[in-house]
């Protein structure tokens, strides 16, 4: 641990040190995560994992809320800063699977690929025409929550912050509009 005058640093200032750009803090806390980010960059197998996990603690240190903690404990940050990287893991493992489902029209035969562009070409076409009737069906600011959350990805809170709302605001928004939806597409009993 980092000493000043004598006594341990708490993660709290340490981080606090490490927004102003201080190196030996920053690294401090990379040290501090190390087993848990070895831990999931094995599990990714991939080999820039543990560099990932490593950009991404460094990126959160800068992002963290520090100022709205209610609690400024070690373990109440190790806890939030240990879940943040699983969920990262997560993200990065979605990631992997999805690259490792794709395969290149160089892999397959002639036959395959016309098949597949044909296929692709029919769903893009069906795709288009749901979007056109979904977008009919909700208003600008449900369309907005809708298309950011499905098709960009998008949290929540993210959404909440761009709209300038709460997150509790945009579920309801979304869970309103996905009600508008299933009462319009879906076949009626």
């Amino acid at each position: 641990m980092c000493c000043m005058e004598g006594k341990k640093m708490d993660l709290y200032e340490l981080i606090q040190r490490a927004r102003k750009k201080d190196a030996d803090s920053c690294y401090e806390i990379i040290v501090k995560f190390e087993g848990l980010i070895k831990k999931y960059a094995r599990k990714l197998a991939y080999e820039d994992a543990q560099s990932d996990l490593i950009c991404f603690l460094v990126e959160l240190l800068y992002s963290f809320p520090l100022e709205r903690l209610k609690n400024k404990d070690d373990g109440y940050i190790v806890s939030y800063l240990a879940r943040c990287i699983k969920n990262q893991y997560i993200l990065l493992l979605k990631r992997e699977i999805e690259k490792k489902r794709e395969i290149y029209f160089t892999e397959m035969s002639e036959a395959q690929e016309f098949r597949v562009k044909t296929q692709m070409a029919v769903e893009d076409c069906y795709e288009g025409l749901i979007f056109i009737e979904i977008k009919a069906i909700l208003n600008k600011k449900e369309w907005f929550i809708i298309e950011q959350i499905f098709i960009k990805g998008r949290t929540a809170a993210e959404i909440g912050n761009l709209m300038g709302v709460t997150r509790q605001a945009v579920n309801l928004i979304k869970i309103r509009s996905l009600k508008k939806i299933k009462r319009v597409l879906s076949p009626e009993k």
